[in-house]
């Protein structure tokens, strides 16, 4: 009888931690995708975010067909999840742009979080983007996300998926009140007039300043081979 009790009890266990994994990762409508990865033909990637970004580059001049990544919006679709998000990085080596506003977060090795300077939970991220979304002093909506190596946890890609997460709850309520529909009900037309009004831009700081690092050591190893000759 014991054992009956035993055996019971953990596939009573087993049955409950199913459940919790269907509820964390539900199944997006197709207006809800689109809104996160507009663009079906950009190329996708599986990127582990946490890791140096060295790698990461490698397969995107490959895959672009470029040699040099400078100045140019590099712009793909980041596979976590169950869930493509448009993700880019664009790195100013040699433009600059004195109007561009992003909004910032940044992660330690200790997985605290900075958002906007503020000292936040990186629990809470989802939260944070719904309420605060549309961004006041950021009409572009341009998120840069860095963090420092040796993270504790892998934690990046879940703070992107997030804030795609903040994301469509924002734009659930604007939909709402605008359309007086719940995203997944809007109509093709509607969709697009949406994403095109309450666009979010989610940036990869660790690849951009990969990218400008880069180039500077060129740069400089350019410099002292004239200077050689």
């Amino acid at each position: 009888m014991k054992n009956t009790f035993y055996i019971i009890c953990i596939l009573f266990l087993m049955l409950s931690c199913k459940t919790e994994t269907k509820e964390d990762v539900y199944t997006l409508c197709d207006n809800q995708m689109y809104l996160l990865a507009p663009n079906k033909d950009l190329p996708t990637f599986d990127f582990d975010l946490n890791i140096n970004p060295k790698e990461h580059i490698q397969v995107l001049k490959d895959s672009f067909k470029l040699d040099d990544l400078c100045d140019l919006p590099i712009i793909f679709n980041n596979h976590f999840n169950n869930r493509k998000i448009e993700v880019q990085s664009i790195a100013m080596c040699r433009m600059y742009s004195c109007s561009r506003s992003t909004t910032t977060i940044e992660l330690n090795a200790d997985n605290q979080m900075l958002f906007e300077l503020e000292l936040k939970n990186a629990d809470s991220i989802a939260i944070i983007i719904e309420k605060r979304f549309p961004f006041q002093f950021n009409k572009s909506n341009i998120i840069q996300i860095s963090s420092s190596f040796g993270l504790s946890k892998p934690i990046i890609n879940n703070v992107i998926y997030n804030i795609s997460e903040g994301y469509l709850n924002a734009l659930e309520h604007i939909s709402k009140e605008k359309n007086a529909k719940s995203i997944c009900d809007l109509s093709q037309q509607e969709i697009i007039k949406l994403k095109e009004d309450y666009p979010i831009v989610i940036e990869l700081g660790n690849i951009i300043n990969e990218i400008l690092y880069e180039k500077r050591i060129q740069e400089m190893i350019n410099s002292t081979y004239f200077e050689e000759e």
